[in-house]
């Protein structure tokens, strides 16, 4: 895909061996949300990628998208090899306190 698509930029790739086993998350990166919705519309004309979709869906028990956005004052994250551990987290928030938390962090 990142062959193809300039605007997406594959930034991590790796499988779960902690909590939901067989799990593979893959990272891409986008400039906005006008690239990542380029790539997407591209993408669903893409004969290539929907055989391989359709290929590979007979595998696969779940899959699901995330868009997110990092805080600005972490800034870029820089590019590692492939010998590092990460924790993913996930944080739910009351709505309107989301400066106020990055903030606190």
């Amino acid at each position: 895909m990142a062959k193809n698509h300039s605007a997406a930029q594959l930034t991590g790739s790796w499988r779960t061996e902690i909590g939901a086993l067989d799990t593979y998350v893959h990272l891409w990166r986008y400039k906005n949300y006008s690239d990542f919705s380029q790539v997407n519309e591209t993408l669903k004309k893409d004969a290539q990628h929907e055989a391989f979709n359709k290929q590979i869906c007979s595998y696969i028990n779940r899959r699901e998208n995330q868009v997110c956005l990092s805080f600005t004052f972490w800034g870029e994250p820089p590019v590692r090899d492939a010998n590092h551990i990460y924790e993913m987290r996930s944080y739910s928030l009351k709505p309107g306190t989301l400066i106020e938390w990055g903030n606190n962090w």
